[in-house]
């Protein structure tokens, strides 16, 4: 990963630089908490598709002796500053320039406890995260999309729908426009 990871800098934390300012829904603030909920107090979560990084970021807070990565092109120069400002203060995180799919493909498997998708929201590209994330979890791993059942991403829908009927993956939760799988034989949670 050498150049492809920012170092994560100092000790402390910031704040959240999201690229729109404005409220924080009542839909994000639940769907951040779960987030937080899933993962454990040392685990590791990813992220695809991190865009400013705000949500690994909170993740990281909330979870401060996790390890927390997040992977996203940062193909706007804007994006990647808000990015970079975000994990300079978090020594848990690490953010990964480039195709999340190389990282993916470094990693060994069993490796997240809990991944949260959120990249390109295209059928196709969907299949491909989910099958590419999923062997890369632990065994009680859970695997988070957001924009399920969205009426604008029905790409995303269809994907983890198919993903689950060809799987051992099945939806074992939901928060809003969030979709939580988990194995099968793992139990619901």
């Amino acid at each position: 990963m050498k150049n492809d990871v920012f170092p994560s800098g100092t000790k402390g934390r910031g704040i959240y630089l999201p690229l729109l300012a404005g409220p924080c829904h009542l839909e994000s603030a639940d769907i951040l908490d779960r987030l937080v909920e899933l993962v454990p107090d040392e685990g590791t979560y990813f992220e695809l598709g991190a865009w400013t990084a705000s949500t690994a970021c909170y993740v990281a807070d909330h979870r401060p002796k996790a390890t927390v990565i997040a992977a996203d092109r940062f193909p706007d120069p804007l994006r990647a500053m808000l990015a970079l400002a975000n994990v300079a203060h978090r020594p848990n995180v690490r953010l990964w320039r480039g195709p999340a799919q190389s990282l993916l493909r470094l990693c060994r498997p069993g490796v997240f406890d809990v991944a949260f998708i959120d990249g390109d929201h295209h059928g196709p590209a969907v299949a491909r995260d989910l099958r590419l994330v999923g062997r890369k979890m632990k065994p009680s791993g859970k695997i988070c999309c957001h924009d399920y059942e969205a009426p604008k991403h029905p790409g995303v829908t269809d994907s983890v729908n198919e993903f689950c009927g060809q799987t051992e993956w099945c939806v074992s939760g939901r928060c809003w426009s969030l979709v939580v799988l988990g194995r099968s034989d793992a139990g619901a949670g």
